[in-house]
């Protein structure tokens, strides 16, 4: 527990610094005591708008795994104009662990990208949190639409324009474990 004797400037403090391949605006997520390759790690994930997905030891900074979710010829997208993420977008939500789903627990990451024909494209992905391979025959594309005349609807309903809408805070949970995207600066209105 912190408490104003234990932090202070003789024994609390930064530990180390880790390279990362972008900006991070996710918050890291820390596991203790997961089995990677045959030995035990306290892990911290770090998710980057560069699309890539990082997993390092805690206690030593080395790099255990990193992945993309950019699929080949794809690149983060571009800045839309949002100042709160810039110049690229790629994974900028806090991503979520259920460590009960997958044979070692699964990561829900939402990566944002652009093809080479200019098409934008959201997916969520579910990696292993000891190998970070993708899980369950994913990832899946971000599709909805919903009863509405609002901003670019067509046919009474208003359509999620992957190009358009950045989720922003945290991948949140409903029951039964059907992942929903919080957004900020743009949302679907209905």
């Amino acid at each position: 527990m912190l408490t104003p004797a234990n932090v202070n400037s003789t024994s609390f403090g930064k530990l180390s610094t880790w390279s990362v391949d972008g900006p991070v605006d996710a918050q890291p997520l820390f596991l203790a005591n997961v089995s990677i390759s045959g030995a035990t790690h306290n892990v911290v994930y770090v998710a980057i708008e560069n699309a890539s997905v990082y997993a390092f030891d805690a206690d030593t900074g080395v790099t255990l795994w990193r992945v993309s979710t950019l699929k080949s010829g794809e690149s983060p997208s571009d800045d839309h104009g949002c100042g709160q993420i810039t110049p690229t977008i790629g994974v900028t939500a806090t991503p979520v662990i259920d460590r009960g789903r997958g044979p070692n627990g699964a990561m829900y990451v939402v990566g944002m990208s652009k093809d080479a024909a200019g098409a934008y494209r959201q997916r969520i992905h579910a990696l292993d949190i000891a190998t970070g391979v993708e899980l369950f025959g994913g990832p899946t594309e971000i599709s909805a639409l919903y009863p509405g005349t609002g901003a670019g609807s067509q046919n009474g309903h208003v359509v999620f324009d992957p190009g358009q809408y950045a989720e922003r805070a945290s991948t949140a949970w409903s029951i039964p474990r059907e992942p929903h995207i919080a957004t900020s600066c743009r949302t679907l209105a209905g």
